[in-house]
């Protein structure tokens, strides 16, 4: 009979609990890499969901991200229907200041639609690792008036099977050696 039939879930459920850390948003720091370079058997994840180890064939670049100008969402979509979850990611990063080398950058960043390793830093100084990141955006310019200054706002997409793995600041350290 189907209806005394029971169904066992594939992983036991687990207690969040409250804690009273000061919880503060903003992006703080913005490392990206080609998605090629970045090693996946030479990552290691424990159990908690933290990248303990890493490795990166090339050293990946900074974009510097001024206060209050920078973010990043994730919004898990789950398709109940097709039984199928996934992350979609995206992170905002304003420039401010055009000019012709961060032109440039942004240029190389974007070529043949590349992926990207992302890693941020949050406000509350911890590392998080976005994979399979595309640049999608760059609006900007100039403002109307001397006081809104020039810019460029930058959107970078992905989509990925897990929320974000924090990453061990020692691993962005041996990343950056």
């Amino acid at each position: 009979n189907l209806k005394n039939k029971i169904i066992m879930a594939c992983t036991a459920l687990l207690e969040v609990e409250e804690d009273c850390l000061n919880n503060i948003g903003s992006v703080t720091q913005f490392l990206y890499v080609d998605q090629s370079d970045i090693d996946e058997t030479e990552t290691v994840v424990s159990s908690d969901g933290i990248i303990t180890a890493m490795e990166s064939a090339t050293v990946p670049q900074s974009i510097v991200v001024k206060k209050n100008a920078s973010s990043y969402v994730e919004s898990e979509k789950i398709d109940l229907e097709a039984g199928s979850n996934y992350i979609e990611g995206t992170a905002n990063i304003s420039l401010k200041h055009r000019n012709a080398a961060k032109s440039k950058a942004i240029r190389i960043a974007a070529e043949g639609q590349r992926k990207l390793a992302i890693f941020i830093k949050d406000g509350n100084g911890h590392w998080w690792y976005l994979p399979n990141m595309q640049l999608s955006g760059n609006e900007g310019g100039s403002g109307a008036n001397k006081a809104e200054g020039s810019k460029y706002d930058l959107t970078f997409m992905g989509e990925y099977e897990k929320l974000a793995y924090e990453v061990q600041a020692s691993v962005i350290t041996a990343l950056l050696a």
